[in-house]
């Protein structure tokens, strides 16, 4: 072997020792905390995912019920709480006589009796509904909540009232700043600060931003414009050491089987985040930032890193009985 080339692999041995000196998680601090469970939906039906569309019904595709719950419920979301979830994600819309209701669909034809776009209909119209209308696990064959549904769409205040002291995740589906004045109105409704325990996410820069005025002290996060590019630019740079500043005070998600991907997996990178400020989330699966799934059965729960202090996306708290037991 020539100088030149015992240089070259000298060189190159180095640097490998060197990345990995970074990035091992033998050298990492040990985790403080543990996970933060975060209950999509409070306890929801689950359904097929067999080629879904983004804006595809879900409601006639679920797998055979295995409990009562409905998602975006009261009911549901107290259900939750009591099975492990720390926090209850929720869905919101605007009503045609502004009042924010708990509600994932832009239309109600999927899970209603109703028809027609959410919001354009008022709160009392909305309240006459059946929210368990469309469920059904066999084609249309039987429908097991028909009838059971009836005036459970909550406002946003009624939620409040309902769980003092609970900690909410709150999801704009649309991007008009006008919503975010809404839910800051049912807060004051309900007699609520929207203090830390409140979280606030979606898709729409207008509504999110006017959120971070109301809420400056809330946990606020978009999914495609500031998740995405700290994900991507930390896969690129990371093996250095460095959290890009896309990162700072972000969010960060990650697929739980595919954690190994970053830098510092699992120790070092959540403690490379939380000196920048970035909260991790674990999902049970992600296609893209639009078309993700939570944690859903004990395989996915058993991959999350021993001691992990994160947060725990979670799709079907019902289904894993292991929450409630920690």
């Amino acid at each position: 072997m020539t100088r030149r080339r015992r240089v070259g692999l000298s060189i190159v041995l180095a640097a490998i020792v060197l990345v990995w000196l970074t990035n091992t998680t033998v050298l990492a601090p040990a985790p403080r905390g543990r996970a933060i469970v975060i209950a999509h939906r409070g306890v929801a039906q689950q359904f097929d995912r067999t080629g879904l569309g983004q804006n595809d019904c879900t409601a006639n595709r679920i797998r055979p019920p295995r409990h009562a719950f409905l998602e975006n419920t009261i009911p549901s979301m107290r259900e939750a709480f009591r099975r492990g979830a720390d926090i209850v994600e929720v869905d919101v819309s605007s009503t045609a006589d502004d009042r924010i209701v708990l509600f994932h669909d832009w239309t109600l034809d999927c899970r209603t009796n109703g028809h027609g776009d959410v919001r354009l209909r008022t709160l009392a119209e909305l309240k006459r509904l059946d929210v368990g209308h469309g469920y059904t696990a066999d084609r249309g064959a039987t429908h097991p909540f028909r009838g059971r549904g009836v005036g459970l769409m909550p406002t946003l205040e009624e939620a409040l009232r309902a769980l003092p002291g609970r900690r909410l995740l709150i999801n704009f589906k649309s991007n008009d700043a006008a919503e975010a004045d809404l839910v800051a109105a049912e807060f004051v409704r309900a007699g609520r600060r929207i203090d830390a325990r409140y979280s606030f996410y979606g898709s729409g820069p207008r509504v999110l931003g006017r959120m971070r005025t109301l809420a400056p002290h809330s946990w606020i996060f978009d999914m495609t414009r500031q998740v995405k590019p700290c994900v991507l630019r930390y896969l690129a740079i990371g093996w250095l050491g460095i959290v890009p500043r896309a990162c700072t005070g972000g969010t960060v998600t990650l697929p739980v089987r595919q954690g190994w991907l970053a830098w510092g997996w699992p120790d070092r990178f959540l403690a490379r985040m939380d000196e920048h400020g970035v909260r991790t989330i674990l999902f049970g699966s992600a296609a893209n930032m639009r078309a993700i799934s939570g944690i859903d059965n004990a395989d996915q729960l058993a991959a999350v890193p021993a001691g992990y202090a994160g947060y725990l996306w979670v799709e079907d708290i019902a289904g894993l009985p292991a929450l409630s037991r920690r």
